[in-house]
């Protein structure tokens, strides 16, 4: 099983899925599907993505948006504008 865990990078994602295709992660070779941890919203940007890119995975995924607790982000690490 493979799984991805990202949270500040979502850039090379679509990509790097495309390339795990090429690589052999098709569904011929693995029948589990791709693991993939990240942000709200990470579900849809794949999505957008691979379509505005018009590339296409050869293998199933799931994508499982975490939220962030308010505990977890602690006031001092807000970015705020000057």
């Amino acid at each position: 099983m493979l799984v991805l865990t990202l949270y500040l990078q979502l850039f090379g994602l679509p990509g790097l899925m495309c390339t795990l295709d090429i690589k052999g992660g098709g569904a011929a070779e693995n029948t589990e599907p791709l693991q993939v941890f990240g942000p709200v919203g990470l579900r849809k940007f794949i999505r957008v993505a691979l379509e505005l890119s018009r590339a296409q995975v050869g293998y199933n995924f799931v994508v499982h948006e975490l939220q962030t607790l308010p505990e977890q982000d602690p006031e001092e690490f807000k970015v705020r504008a000057l």
